[in-house]
């Protein structure tokens, strides 16, 4: 009985947590507090990944397109897995050296699954500026 009230205790304070979280962050988007960087203001970006390749060795083929009207200079894209110990990036951090409206960008990155039987897992493509937190 009381593990049971225990975690329904836990579950309750979890979503006032996550509640609370979510409105402090709405009130700081509509602050203007916001940290982010002027640089990307008026940019949309489009980004396509691919996986080339079968078993425990593969590439992830990064395409990125500026849909925006203005030019973006030394664009850090990041890749990032949600299990760092399943794979083996050849490198995290792709330098974009200019990202011109309408042009694609065209990158790959070898990876390697350090243990094949432990399934597949996912890897977080992020396009940033230099200045992210």
């Amino acid at each position: 009985e009381q593990a049971v009230d225990m975690h329904q205790a836990f579950q309750k304070d979890l979503l006032k947590l996550r509640l609370n979280t979510a409105r402090a962050y709405v009130k700081v988007m509509k602050d203007g507090q916001s940290p982010v960087n002027d640089s990307f203001e008026g940019v949309t970006v489009r980004i396509q990944a691919s996986v080339q390749g079968l078993g425990p060795l593969f590439k992830i083929r990064v395409h990125v397109v500026n849909t925006g009207t203005q030019p973006v200079y030394e664009v850090p894209i990041l890749l990032v897995p949600s299990n760092p110990d399943m794979y083996e990036l050849e490198e995290v951090i792709m330098q974009c050296p200019a990202l011109l409206p309408g042009l694609p960008w065209i990158d790959a990155v070898k990876c390697k699954q350090k243990d094949p039987a432990a399934g597949a897992g996912e890897i977080r493509i992020i396009v940033a500026t230099k200045t992210s937190p």
